[in-house]
Order: C-alpha cells, then sequence, then structure tokens
C-alpha cells in the first residue's frame, strides 16, 4: 500500500527534533549571512555587479542534476528487488530522504526516511536494506576509482596552476579532516551520554534475541537480492553506477561554476577533490545537514586562492545553491505531493489529479408495473 504522504507529515511535524533542526538552520543561514556582509570590502560590489548568470545558471542545473539520478537509482533497483513503484513514488521518496537528510547529522543522512519510504510501498525489509546498500557501495566505488584517478590527473598536468592549488590546499584539507574528525567523535560521545540517560529514563531495551532474529531475516532477504545483480542484474549495475559519476560529478562541480561566475580560476576536476574533502568534513561532524561544519570547511579549504573580499559572498552563495535551494524545492515539491492527495471514503487516499471514478451505472427511473416483484 503506498505512503500516506499527508499523515506521515503529521507525525513528522510534531517531533521536537524537527523544531529544533529547523531553528539550527535558519539561525545558521542567518550567520552566513552576517558573515558575507561583514566579509565583504566595499570595493568588491564592483565585482558582484559583473558575475556571469550562465555561469550562475549552470550551477543551479548541476545543483538540481542529483535530484534525477537519485530517483533513477532508486527505481532500478526498488523495481529489481521486486517492488511495484513508479518513477512519481521514487520522486517523492528521493525529495523526503534529502529533506530528512537536512533534519538530521550528515552522516546518518536520508537513509532512515528511504527505508521507512520503501517499507511504506510494499517492499519488505530485507529487500529495502539491499536497495540502500546497493546505491551506498556505489557510491564507495565512485569515490574509490575517482579520487586517485582524479590525484593522478592532476599531479601530472603541466604549465598549470592546478599542483599549486592542491599544494596550498591539501595542508588545510588534511587540518580540516582531522579537526572534523576530532569534533565529531566528541559531538556523538556527548550525544550518546545523553541519549543514553534518556532511554534509561524511558525504558529498557528490546531483548538481543528478537534484534539478532529480525536482523537474520532482513539479511537473508537481502542476500537473495546481491545474489540476483549477480546472476541477471549487471546491465542494471552499469546504467546505476553511470548515473553515480554523474551524480557526483555534478554536484561536487557546483563550486566550479560558482567560480567561474566571479570570474576567479576554476578546474573542475581539482575542485571535485576539495569538495570531496568540505563535504566529507562536514559528514564527520554530527549537525542537521552539516550546519556550521560546511560553512568553516569550505571557508578553510578555499581561503588559499579566493580573495579575501569575496570568500563570505562565494561561501554563502554556495552553501545556498547546494543546501538551501534544494532544501526550498523539497519543501514546495513534498507539499504539492500531500496537498494533491485526499481521503477517500474508506480512509486512504488518493491523487487530486487522479483520473475520477467510473459514474455508477444508470438505473431505470421508468415505474414497475403493479404486482411486479421487488429487487
Amino acid at each position: 500500500m503506498p505512503l500516506d504522504l499527508s499523515e506521515a507529515w503529521s507525525r513528522i511535524r510534531t517531533r521536537r527534533w524537527v523544531h529544533v533542526a529547523a531553528i539550527v538552520l535558519a539561525l545558521v543561514l542567518a550567520g552566513n549571512l552576517v558573515f558575507a556582509f561583514i566579509t565583504l570590502d566595499p570595493g568588491a560590489w564592483r565585482t558582484l555587479r559583473s558575475v556571469s548568470p550562465a555561469f550562475l545558471a549552470l550551477g543551479i542545473v548541476l545543483t538540481l542534476v542529483p535530484m534525477l539520478t537519485n530517483t533513477l537509482r532508486i527505481w532500478i533497483w526498488a523495481r529489481f528487488a521486486g517492488g511495484k513503484i513508479g518513477i512519481r513514488d521514487t520522486f517523492q521518496i528521493t525529495l523526503a530522504s534529502d529533506l530528512g537528510a537536512a533534519f538530521t547529522p550528515t552522516a546518518a543522512g536520508g537513509g532512515a526516511v528511504r527505508l521507512a519510504m520503501l517499507l511504506g510501498h510494499g517492499l519488505p525489509a530485507g529487500r529495502a536494506s539491499a536497495v540502500l546498500v546497493l546505491t551506498t557501495v556505489e557510491d564507495a566505488i565512485f569515490f574509490a576509482v575517482f579520487l586517485p584517478l582524479g590525484v593522478l590527473l592532476t599531479s601530472g598536468t603541466d604549465g598549470s596552476s592546478v599542483r599549486e592549488i592542491l599544494a596550498r590546499a591539501g595542508e588545510r584539507a588534511g587540518l580540516v579532516l582531522a579537526g572534523a574528525l576530532l569534533l565529531g567523535l566528541f559531538l556523538t560521545f556527548a550525544w550518546r551520554r545523553h541519549s543514553g540517560r534518556v532511554k534509561e529514563r524511558v525504558g529498557p531495551r528490546p531483548h538481543l534475541r528478537a534484534i539478532l532474529h529480525r536482523g537474520i531475516g532482513w539479511w537473508r532477504q537481502a542476500r537473495g537480492v546481491f545474489a540476483q545483480v549477480l546472476r541477471r542484474g549487471k546491465l542494471r549495475a552499469v546504467c546505476s553506477l553511470s548515473l553515480t559519476a554523474v551524480q557526483w560529478i555534478s554536484r561536487y562541480s557546483v563550486i566550479a561554476a560558482l567560480l567561474a561566475a566571479f570570474g576567479l580560476e576554476a578546474a573542475p576536476l581539482t575542485h571535485i577533490l576539495l569538495q570531496w574533502v568540505v563535504f566529507t568534513a562536514g559528514t564527520l561532524v554530527p549537525t542537521p545537514g552539516g550546519a556550521t561544519a560546511m560553512e568553516s570547511a569550505f571557508a578553510v579549504v578555499y581561503h588559499p586562492f579566493v580573495p579575501g573580499p569575496l570568500l563570505g559572498t562565494v561561501t554563502v552563495l554556495w552553501r545556498f545553491l547546494l543546501f538551501y535551494l534544494p532544501l526550498a524545492l523539497d519543501v514546495v515539491l513534498l507539499g504539492a505531493f500531500v496537498l494533491g492527495r485526499r481521503p477517500t471514503l474508506n480512509g486512504r487516499t488518493r491523487d487530486r489529479t487522479a483520473d475520477p471514478p467510473p459514474p455508477p451505472p444508470k438505473t431505470s427511473s421508468r415505474p414497475r408495473p403493479a404486482g411486479s416483484p421487488g429487487c
């Protein structure tokens, strides 16, 4: 049975952590704007007036590409795992998971939301988990191949400033990752201690045997999906892995388009590598959507080759394109899906735009003759 978005939203919006995350994100956005205005030199306004609209439009297009690729990847594997799910449903799953990732720590991502929505669309727990594992493995394969290849290609570039950029940013990137790891460990430890006290007040944990039994059942279902991939899913794996490459290259190339809009040097391959550093650092810090962690990592890594008067503005625009713009689109599109569903007489929901039900059969209005039997 399809997941009821309106009912799910009514349950989620009352959660305390959603309100706290929304406040944190609003404060971080306000802080970004203040940082941009403070660091922007009065003479830099002339540079802002000469920003290229074409490159800004390119950055927006690259921002929207992951929505499409994520939708297709989930659709490919959900259908392969036996789910009766359409593109429209997987698009809703993509929007909801991205929105969930914005209100949860970046490391958690939208995996829990995707799993819940796949289960809501009738996919068994083990097969739904296999879909998430397959997409995660694809991401890992892409980075395992692309990152060493990117370093090799950039280090072999002759007569360009690519190596100089990497040399200036390399030391800062290492410090950013190390600092993010330490801060993430500290915050995670503090949160676990707090959540442990809450659980003690709430009640005991589920029995370990029940958890193991459920986990074994999930693993058997997931293992069956993996075996099917090896037997008859190779072409789908190639298609999905190609979409994975397009997704991450597009996402990490937004900064190159943004820098080109300001007339700064934009070496796409180099900035893809640096973007991996920035996003990895933000992932290690357990704040909603990587709030403050992403901005800080970006400012530190890109300070060597982004002019100081423009650093705050570039940081805010980069964060807006890659986070706040998709977040706003997620809210608008999901709201349209929620408003486009209405309850029927039996308590379920149906799409407002769906075809209307067929009219009831017409009955004859002629009077029956006297003495004729009734129905």
